[in-house]
């Protein structure tokens, strides 16, 4: 399976109020750093008096039956698939790139759909401002693609909300501008009413 080096965000918002949604595509491949995390979700962390009795009652139960003192600081975890996993990506986009920007990936003409090919901080606007108007969660999701999450690739593009996007063009070098851009898994409300069998 092919290994996708860059990253793709695709987000669907009615970018330019005609009432209908436009597609964005918006293309990641320089200086580009991805890290792909799990943030877990145990049911029990050890909170609460009665999680704490449990854990008192045990270590005692334990000391009486090795004749060795056990500890009460170690946890109880129970794991039912909580939690959510998550990408961040930091990239880096500059003046005159020809990778798509928005919806056309037309360079010779910019849009407030698009602004391949455009000035660092325009390309950087258009982006933000599609992340404004888009509504993304589970109705209507953005989808990520990279690494092995791709059309070709051993799994599908992921389905992903944004948590606090972050931008930067330096005063100092106007020719590229940098983000940041935390994805979170999100099951799709579509595809988990496709999986129900309650579509009609």
């Amino acid at each position: 399976m092919a290994l996708k080096t860059d990253a793709t965000l695709t987000v669907e918002a009615d970018i330019d109020g005609d009432g209908t949604l436009e597609t964005g595509k918006f293309v990641m491949a320089d200086n580009i750093n991805i890290k792909p995390g799990l943030r877990t979700g145990f049911i029990l962390e050890n909170r609460g008096s009665t999680v704490n009795s449990v854990i008192s009652s045990f270590a005692k139960s334990q000391s009486e039956a090795t004749g060795k003192p056990q500890s009460k600081r170690k946890g109880i975890y129970i794991d039912l698939g909580g939690g959510v996993r998550s990408a961040e990506i930091e990239f880096t986009g500059w003046t005159g790139s020809n990778l798509q920007w928005g919806n056309t990936g037309d360079d010779s003409e910019l849009t407030v759909g698009d602004a391949t090919g455009a000035k660092a901080f325009t390309q950087l606007e258009v982006l933000f401002h599609y992340l404004e108007i888009a509504e993304i969660d589970s109705r209507r999701p953005a989808k990520l693609a990279y690494g092995q999450h791709h059309s070709d690739g051993l799994y599908e593009p992921m389905d992903v909300v944004l948590e606090s996007p972050q931008g930067l063009r330096s005063s100092d070098d106007s020719s590229t501008f940098s983000g940041t851009l935390t994805f979170l898994s999100v099951q799709s409300l579509d595809k988990a009413i496709d999986a129900t069998g309650l579509t009609g």
